[in-house]
């Protein structure tokens, strides 16, 4: 895995409740801006390697758990079932 950083806005947000629904709440991506991306990223650089391959194995196993193929399929069936 590695570590997800994302702009996640409202409408981001929005877009993860849709098809994740409860992931939006154990959600471990790292939420950066490009006003704030340098400054965060050499923060997170000082944290060390630890933290960061603990920030990429909940990284991949939230995307393995929320944000597989599965479940896009399931969600995308269940709109084209009620239609």
């Amino acid at each position: 895995g590695c570590v997800t950083i994302a702009n996640i806005d409202d409408t981001t947000r929005a877009a993860i409740m849709k098809i994740a629904p409860m992931g939006v709440y154990d959600l471990p991506w790292i939420n950066l801006n490009p006003a704030n991306l340098e400054h965060n990223i050499s923060a997170m650089l000082n944290l060390g390697m630890g933290w960061i391959h603990e920030k990429a194995n909940k990284s991949r196993a939230w995307m393995e758990t929320h944000w597989n193929p599965e479940s896009h399929v399931r969600y995308f069936d269940n709109i084209y079932g009620s239609l």
